[in-house]
């Protein structure tokens, strides 16, 4: 196999000069009883933007990496240049390798098994299993919930002031502004509102629902209802206020979209 297109990383961070110069990618296990056993990571160096994707298989890497590359190319104008991943199988797929060729895109790998030489990605695999436990244990869910925690961590660490950039991630990316009076706390109690048969007027179903985060292809918000997941932009929520879980086991098959 022919990998003249993939340069050894040797430890210093050739440092990315603009929106998706660099990306660095990983892949984690993760302990569930769901199917999905991984987490596959992408963080673009130069804004700290990050995406999260919970997978089946390890093989799921090329679609979910050539699927993300058009997409945010169109989304944001930028190019992507490089992407920095270790030495995994599944990074050396002959067909991955034809694809980054294809679009001229630079394969950079780590040096040898040297996870510390993937350090981007390697660190936020630990901030995000921390950020996963501390919602589902706020929130009193059960460790079926962890797609949900991921994506919403991620969402709020995308619209959160990063130390290594001027300002937050979902700004330096997309030009846009934070939506920060959105950001509830995971796991509260949630109403949904609907308007009353007789009047106009907006009013909330009043048993309790779960807020899980928002849905990335329509933005709505994702409640619980019983054993169902339902996307509403009609939502009221009482932030001090937890359900949690006990009996129910709803088991969520995150949505792979990656538009924001």
């Amino acid at each position: 196999m022919n990998k003249t297109n993939q340069p050894s990383f040797d430890g210093k961070l050739n440092k990315a000069k603009e929106p998706l110069h660099i990306l660095h990618s990983d892949l984690m296990n993760i302990q569930t009883e769901t199917d999905e056993k991984y987490v596959f990571v992408i963080i673009d160096e130069y804004t700290r933007y990050t995406w999260t994707f919970p997978l089946k298989y390890k093989s799921e890497v090329f679609d979910v990496i050539t699927k993300l590359h058009t997409e945010i190319e169109r989304q944001t104008g930028h190019k992507v240049k490089k992407i920095h991943s270790d030495r995994a199988k599944e990074y050396m797929s002959e067909r991955l390798i034809n694809y980054y060729k294809k679009h001229g895109i630079i394969d950079e790998q780590t040096a040898g098994y040297a996870p510390s030489s993937n350090g981007i990605a390697e660190r936020y695999n630990q901030t995000i299993q921390r950020g996963i436990a501390t919602l589902l244990t706020d929130a009193k869910l059960p460790n079926d919930y962890w797609m949900f925690a991921m994506n919403y961590y991620t969402h709020i660490k995308n619209c959160s002031p990063h130390s290594s950039i001027e300002t937050t991630p979902i700004e330096g990316l997309f030009d846009i502004l934070p939506p920060l009076h959105r950001l509830k706390a995971f796991g509260c109690r949630a109403y949904i509102q609907h308007p009353t048969l007789t009047t106009n007027k907006i009013s909330p179903i009043r048993s309790p629902r779960i807020f899980l985060g928002f849905d990335k292809q329509s933005n709505g918000a994702l409640i619980q209802v019983n054993d169902d997941i339902l996307t509403s932009r009609n939502v009221h929520y009482n932030e001090s206020k937890f359900p949690g879980i006990t009996n129910i086991n709803t088991i969520y098959s995150a949505n792979h979209s990656f538009a924001y």
